[in-house]
């Protein structure tokens, strides 16, 4: 959440087209001014946007979504990823601190958490992938 919009995107993409292109001779010997291109693959990197965002971020701005949802979770569900979350919420992080924000487009964090871990689940990433990938979050 920034003071914008509450989901900004911390990230950026650049795709690269690729193209399988007819040879310019065979083209002008048939008649064309441009040889054909057939669409043969693409290339997406994935680039950091705002750098300053990984070890900061405004009063009025929350950090990475995922962290809120987790501190929002059951201490239950906490406590199975890692027992030191146990009994915390945003303000025992100074990473994340204060936020008078906990709903997101009409959803609380906790609820966003769950839809988060269902989503997960339909990929495989349950038991001790699912810890592990909140761990290496955290």
């Amino acid at each position: 959440k920034t003071v914008r919009n509450d989901n900004s995107s911390r990230f950026g993409k650049f795709i690269q087209l690729q193209f399988d292109t007819e040879d310019p001779m065979m083209a002008a010997y048939s008649g064309k001014s441009l040889p054909a291109a057939i669409l043969a693959g693409s290339k997406c990197e994935t680039y950091l946007l705002e750098k300053s965002r990984v070890v900061s971020h405004e009063d009025e701005e929350r950090t990475y979504h995922i962290f809120y949802q987790l501190l929002a979770a059951p201490d239950e569900k906490k406590k199975e990823i890692w027992t030191g979350l146990e009994n915390t919420d945003n303000e025992s992080f100074a990473y994340v601190g204060y936020s008078d924000t906990d709903t997101i487009e009409g959803k609380k964090d906790a609820q966003r958490f769950q839809l988060t871990l269902d989503a997960l689940s339909i990929i495989g990433v349950t038991g001790d992938k699912l810890r592990d990938l909140m761990r290496a979050i955290c």
